[in-house]
């Protein structure tokens, strides 16, 4: 019976909660960075490496390093818990969000060809990377530019 009393209540499983912001912030800025540029918004390596200062090769280095970090089992419950049912959505809390302004990730959205505004890609996929990127903000936007090359 050593360590064992009979009759006692067996004890709750204590998990640490920890939100992505925090796992984010635990890791090297750069890493983090990067990692988010690429998922959340589509960014290329050579645009993360020329936004952070550094060479494309080493922004590889860096998204590499960054998802490393995320895989690790003691990680991976606590970013699986963001993505939605179809592991396709990322799903940004208020913390997530406000890391993103700290960190003016804002800086990696794509920019319309005729408004000049920024905007999220929409249907970006996790892990894909085929297909061309887009150019329009809106279809309003790419209506307009078709109108404008047409006249």
């Amino acid at each position: 019976m050593s360590g064992y009393w009979r009759g006692a209540e067996p004890r709750l499983r204590v998990e640490r909660v920890v939100g992505l912001d925090q796992l984010l912030s635990s890791m090297p800025k750069e890493c983090a960075i990067a990692v988010l540029a690429q998922v959340l918004y589509g960014a290329s390596e050579e645009e993360i490496g020329k936004r952070l200062g550094v060479a494309p090769i080493r922004a590889r280095v860096l998204i590499s390093k960054g998802i490393s970090r995320l895989r690790h089992p003691m990680w991976a419950r606590v970013w699986q818990e963001y993505f939605d049912v179809d592991s396709q959505t990322l799903l940004i809390d208020d913390g997530l969000r406000a890391l993103i302004r700290k960190w003016r990730l804002e800086e990696f959205a794509p920019v319309c060809s005729q408004c000049g505004d920024r905007y999220i890609p929409e249907g970006l996929k996790l892990g894909a990377h085929g297909g061309r990127p887009r150019r329009y903000c809106s279809n309003a936007c790419r209506q307009r530019a078709y109108r404008m090359r047409n006249r």
